[in-house]
């Protein structure tokens, strides 16, 4: 949902004015008012920002869906600070655990993936909002997905979230196989991160 907008206190004013501005023969009320008010243009321009400012705070707004549909556009999900995108859909995610039917709110991601199955940007995203709704054995389906293709340059990001998706699920021996095998590779981004968890949980 959208959220409401802030108004400051000075602005906010009764409905409707009193009588002592109406013209005569024109009574209080809604109508009088909207027929005197009527006869200036910049009141007109003001009722129509009024009514799509109420329209706005009535609408209810699928940022899931908004987010899937903006980023799938793009086929190289790291040259659109993949870092800040996968935050944000993982705060999506984090909200839809809220919700009652959370499925509801990712069957558009599902009918984009059901379109472009092998877009591994696609599975990458649906993998992290799965982690973040504490589901890691799909979490961790989906990122098995985009390790099967050699060439996406999500094999890194989709290796260390599998990590933590086994370790979410209680799978210690396999996410400490996955965090050695990533502590070992000096190239790998993620590898001081793994090095931390294996240290911090005794793992070594």
């Amino acid at each position: 949902m959208a959220p409401k907008k802030e108004f400051p206190e000075d602005n906010i004013r009764p409905l409707y004015p009193d009588s002592s501005g109406l013209e005569p023969g024109i009574t209080e009320g809604p109508l009088p008012f909207i027929l005197q008010q009527s006869k200036s243009m910049s009141a007109m321009v003001c009722l129509f920002i009024i009514a799509g400012i109420a329209l706005l705070m009535f609408t209810k707004f699928d940022y899931t869906k908004g987010l899937v549909q903006h980023y799938s556009e793009y086929e190289d999900f790291s040259a659109v600070l993949p870092e800040s995108a996968a935050e944000k859909f993982a705060q999506a995610g984090t909200a839809l655990a809220y919700r009652t039917d959370h499925k509801e709110y990712l069957q558009p991601l599902y009918a984009l993936i059901k379109d472009n199955p092998e877009k591994d940007s696609l599975h990458y995203y649906l993998g992290v909002a799965y982690f973040q709704l504490e589901d890691p054995v799909n979490a961790a389906r989906s990122f098995r997905k985009v390790l099967r293709q050699p060439a996406s340059k999500l094999i890194f990001k989709s290796e260390y979230w599998l990590g933590l998706s086994f370790w979410q699920g209680e799978n210690i021996q396999e996410a400490k196989s996955i965090f050695e095998k990533i502590s070992r590779q000096p190239r790998h981004p993620y590898r001081e991160k793994a090095a931390s968890i294996l240290k911090e949980q005794d793992f070594l």
